[in-house]
């Protein structure tokens, strides 16, 4: 994806698992002028979250990316799309902004060319 995306220079924003941080990666991702943003640690429903667990995830993630990047992400993907007015709020309020989106790719079923 990353040599694609050189090649045809076009700018993305990956949204990262912090349980998932790959530091290689990641450093690429940055140094190719992409932005990282946090997608949680372990992909929770946010809404089903106490706030004390809704700020580790985003703690975890936030500290698992700067220490391999250096770059701290102000752009939050809640799992799922799960958002409601509680997490909003507090993602909020922890600085970030919430990107969500309208359309399932259903890219979680797995191989999207498969038949």
């Amino acid at each position: 994806m990353l040599d694609f995306l050189k090649h045809a220079k076009i700018p993305a924003t990956f949204f990262i698992l912090g349980s998932q941080v790959n530091q290689r990666t990641l450093k690429r991702i940055v140094k190719e002028g992409h932005v990282v943003g946090s997608h949680s640690w372990d992909h929770p429903s946010f809404p089903q979250l106490s706030d004390w667990d809704m700020r580790w995830q985003l703690e975890a993630t936030e500290d698992a990316i700067y220490k391999a990047c250096r770059r701290r992400p102000r752009l939050f993907r809640p799992p799922y799309g799960d958002v409601d007015w509680r997490v909003s709020g507090l993602v909020n309020g922890e600085g970030y902004e919430i990107v969500n989106w309208n359309i399932d790719s259903n890219d979680w079923h797995g191989d999207p060319w498969a038949a």
